[in-house]
């Protein structure tokens, strides 16, 4: 159960709604999810088809349906598939790595920075003219552009080693599309031979990284079940679903007035799918 689609159905084999076994209703309302079915879904009057969905989400109309093909009733419902609008920046910078130094000598000797008549300008006076032949020098030689970006988390194994790797890639990727529109066909291929041999040594690199992070994980954390857990879950790309916005100060202070006054028993966590961690036997 992902919480990017935050949706489970289908036959868990484990009858639900009675009193008696309430170890899969806990369980999942510790993660904060809920099961949407109220009727029994098998031919006996039990329930053993379920949708879950996060309790944060809008409740779907879940209809169980009897289409007389099987002891399993139909379970039908309709859910939203639109996704949230992605977070982007938008900012402004200049292509400094196409920069000629030839080419910004020779604007900037014909600028009136080098003009000599200026020389008697006041200090405020030749700070603005500075300010403002540059920027129009650089408006000229590399005009700035405009660049949308979508930030994300970096992951956890994604080292300085990686960022430096990930930066000569890009800069050998450069290297060669410049190459490619120049008449020197040793040079583009020498360039071009450069960047692939960087880009599988960055792949490399960055699986090696991970396998390494998550390796070391999962060992140092087998001496603890829940952090264990916690570990594989992040490692899936699993979290808590975030926290509900439309709570007013009144109901939060009303619901931990009423846990405060409730005496809180842990719940009963059930391994749905256990696996057992082999350690090699030395004789």
């Amino acid at each position: 159960m992902s919480p990017q689609f935050s949706l489970e159905h289908g036959h868990f084999n484990i009858r639900l709604g009675r009193a008696d076994d309430p170890n899969l209703t806990d369980l999942l309302g510790c993660n904060r999810f809920v099961n949407r079915v109220t009727a029994p879904t098998h031919r006996l009057g039990v329930m053993l088809d379920v949708v879950v969905t996060r309790q944060d989400l809008t409740a779907p109309d879940v209809e169980v349906v009897d289409v007389g093909l099987s002891d399993h009733s139909l379970l039908r419902w309709s859910a939203s598939s639109a996704r949230p609008t992605p977070v982007i920046e938008t900012f402004f910078c200049r292509p400094w790595h196409s920069l000629e130094i030839n080419d910004f000598r020779s604007v900037l000797l014909s600028s009136a920075l080098c003009q000599p008549v200026h020389c008697s300008l006041d200090p405020d006076k030749m700070a603005s003219l500075y300010d403002t032949e540059l920027a129009a020098i650089l408006d000229h030689v590399i005009p700035a552009r405009t660049v949308t970006h979508r930030p994300r988390m970096s992951d956890p194994w994604f080292d300085e080693e990686c960022r430096t790797a990930k930066r000569l890639t890009r800069r050998l990727k450069r290297a060669a599309a410049a190459a490619a529109k120049r008449s020197d066909a040793t040079a583009t291929a020498s360039a071009n031979q450069a960047w692939q041999t960087q880009r599988r040594a960055y792949r490399i690199l960055r699986n090696q990284k991970r396998d390494a992070f998550w390796s070391n994980t999962v060992a140092d954390n087998q001496s603890s079940t829940q952090q264990l857990w916690r570990s594989v879950d992040l490692l899936l790309g699993r979290g808590r679903a975030p926290a509900s916005s439309p709570i007013s100060v009144d109901q939060f202070r009303n619901f931990s007035s009423t846990r405060s006054r409730q005496s809180v028993t842990p719940p009963l966590v059930v391994r749905l799918r256990p696996f057992r961690l082999h350690q090699p036997q030395h004789r």
